[in-house]
């Protein structure tokens, strides 16, 4: 299947607009992490400043309140 010109185009401005939108987004204020790997991540990444809330599976977190679980979470 070929692609028109406009769309390759398209796309491409796309895809180049995503990467400079990521490459130079402000660092996030307030991260709430939902499963135990991403709090892991986070704290080997220097984050846990920032994590404001983390599931009940998620152990050794001392200062982020819990949300409850992926598939049963406090919406308040």
């Amino acid at each position: 299947m070929k692609l028109s010109i406009k769309i390759k185009i398209l796309i491409t401005f796309c895809t180049l607009l995503l990467y400079f939108g990521i490459a130079f987004a402000e660092k996030p204020i307030r991260i709430v992490s939902l499963a135990p790997s991403i709090t892991d991540s986070l704290y080997q990444l220097d984050a846990e400043e920032s994590l404001v809330g983390v599931t009940s599976y998620c152990r050794n977190v001392c200062c982020a309140e819990i949300v409850g679980t992926l598939t049963n979470p406090n919406i308040e």
